[in-house]
């Protein structure tokens, strides 16, 4: 904590480094409070209102969805959460 990072001079940190990966998305899920809309189910138009939330101008709606969809339903990843 108390670490000042330039991620606009500096993008790739947040595809390489594990550390600020996982601190974007916290950041994300806090700042947004996505754990409200979480909390709504694991159908396609609330995994499209996180979607929107983070990537709302891209065309990665399906493809989100049908990651979300691997690991929740065939990888059962939240199973036991």
């Amino acid at each position: 904590m108390g670490e000042y990072i330039n991620f606009v001079d500096n993008p790739d940190l947040l595809h390489t480094n594990y550390k600020y990966i996982v601190h974007s998305g916290v950041y994300f899920w806090l700042k947004y409070k996505l754990y409200n809309i979480a909390d709504q189910g694991s159908d396609e138009s609330t995994v499209n209102l996180i979607t929107g939330k983070i990537n709302q101008h891209t065309k990665s709606y399906k493809d989100r969805y049908n990651h979300f969809k691997e690991i929740y339903d065939d990888k059962k990843i939240f199973q036991n959460i």
